[in-house]
């Protein structure tokens, strides 16, 4: 676990805590003159670790060594900060302590905030698909660049939205914590690999696409590059898995066709999603290998058997002191029906297979 008690004085945007997305309805004038994400208001963050332009998309999508990639130089479409208020800090060591015959270490590791628009109140299935697409590259480049230091392990690439879902402030904004050890969910995810690999020589999500596929029950949608689904037995109503069709570890080894098209289907997604249950607050976190295997997958086994996925969870639930005492999801809509009611709102919106871009901004 982590403490980070300073992370309680977050300043938040106004309004109750019951609603579960931002509402639109307020005026994005008022908000914009506070927002330390708002242009203008530079001087409120920490400095700048990363900026990027309309311009830079092609030299960002292009680079063979996007981590060594340098800052744009111009107006900033996308920016990335430091988090004023870390869950880890680059500052302390990384070496053990020792305390009350206890083990701890401090908190060591990297907190960054990804400004994904200068607009206030744009959320990302609004913005144009070139928009999303920097976005992306931006977050491939944090990634590829924090791997980079070999004191790093894992980097967990994620983004809250609404209130509900653990956002204080209503810019679009997503996250990255950079940590010197694999954390407990992607070392499961790595044991459970390790194992279907071991047994079969064959990546475990590969095959439980190819099974999804053959099913249809949960798929949501797909096209040559990538597949949504439902994942079976979800732990969460409405919780979606984008994955690539082409195996891959990494995300940040990921083609440029993928990253276009997890741009345009999580845009998709969103707007299906907020049809069928209208603005509602939602997580998602990028799952791709850690810097290193540490006996989990080691080397090649490591780049055959994991694979890398983006997983997306709307907040509809709460779970409550069953869930908690008893160390078991309880979801209120089986993923079956789910994948078949966002399949359905995508024909009641005349969307096909494909998702269509956003009308340029």
């Amino acid at each position: 676990m982590l403490i980070a008690a300073e992370r309680s004085q977050r300043p938040h945007d106004g309004g109750s805590r019951a609603h579960a997305a931002w509402t639109r309805s307020s005026a994005p004038q008022a908000a914009g003159r506070s927002c330390p994400f708002c242009p203008g208001h530079e001087e409120k963050t920490p400095p700048e670790t990363f900026r990027a332009g309309a311009a830079d998309l092609e030299r960002l999508e292009g680079s063979a060594d996007v981590g060594a990639e340098p800052p744009g130089e111009g107006p900033w479409q996308v920016r990335v900060v430091p988090n004023l208020y870390p869950m880890v800090r680059s500052e302390v060591g990384p070496e053990p302590l020792s305390w009350g015959g206890r083990a701890r270490v401090p908190a060591f590791g990297m907190h960054e905030v990804i400004i994904e628009t200068p607009e206030h109140q744009t959320p990302f299935q609004q913005l144009s698909l070139e928009d999303r697409r920097l976005i992306l590259a931006v977050l491939r480049q944090r990634l590829a660049a924090h791997y980079q230091d070999k004191r790093l392990e894992q980097v967990i690439l994620f983004k809250n939205w609404g209130k509900e879902a653990g956002a204080s402030l209503e810019h679009p904004h997503g996250q990255l914590v950079a940590l010197p050890w694999v954390p407990p969910a992607i070392r499961r995810e790595l044991v459970r690999s390790r194992e279907h690999h071991r047994e079969t020589g064959r990546c475990l999500l590969c095959t439980i696409v190819e099974e999804e596929l053959e099913d249809g029950s949960r798929v949501v949608a797909a096209d040559e590059a990538m597949v949504l689904l439902a994942p079976f037995a979800s732990g969460s109503p409405y919780e979606v898995w984008l994955v690539p069709r082409r195996h891959g570890a990494r995300f940040e080894a990921s083609s440029e066709a993928e990253r276009e098209a997890l741009a345009r289907w999580l845009g998709w997604l969103l707007e299906r999603v907020e049809g069928l249950l209208g603005p509602v607050a939602y997580n998602w976190v990028l799952h791709t290998a850690p810097r290193v295997g540490r006996g989990f997958l080691e080397g090649e086994a490591l780049e055959q058997g994991y694979h890398w996925h983006l997983e997306f969870r709307p907040r509809v639930s709460t779970p409550a002191g069953f869930e908690w005492g008893a160390g078991v999801d309880v979801n209120v809509v089986a993923p079956e029906q789910a994948a078949a009611w966002l399949r359905e709102t995508a024909k009641e919106a005349g969307m096909g297979a494909r998702p269509a871009p956003p009308p340029a901004r």
